[in-house]
């Protein structure tokens, strides 16, 4: 009996943990979808027109509305900037190893 309790407390405690992960992963993505989606709003409305009317590309001839919009885009996905580096230095690293392995075995 005292095994089944045993097993029994493993169980919640996985159950919880996965839950716990989850809530995390769920407030990382509201503040990104929040914060960068700010962002990209506030990047969107205040892009200049130029003589014609007609809007400009998103990044050139920035107002100072649209630093800030970048910024909190930024701001918005900083939590996922570590993904992009560890793929980039994953790359170059690669790419490092191969020409070593190739200019030993010459």
């Amino acid at each position: 009996m005292i095994r089944i309790k045993d097993l029994e407390q493993s169980f919640i405690g996985a159950f919880g943990a996965m839950g716990g992960i989850i809530l995390f992963m769920i407030f990382i993505s509201l503040y990104t979808i929040i914060i960068a989606g700010s962002g990209y709003y506030i990047l969107k409305k205040y892009n200049k027109k130029d003589e014609k009317g007609e809007e400009t590309p998103l990044l050139k001839e920035l107002s100072n509305y649209q630093y800030i919009g970048i910024i909190l885009i930024l701001f918005g996905t900083a939590p996922f900037l570590h993904h992009l580096f560890s793929s980039v230095f994953f790359g170059f690293g690669l790419q490092a190893g191969e020409q070593i392995y190739e200019n030993i075995m010459e």
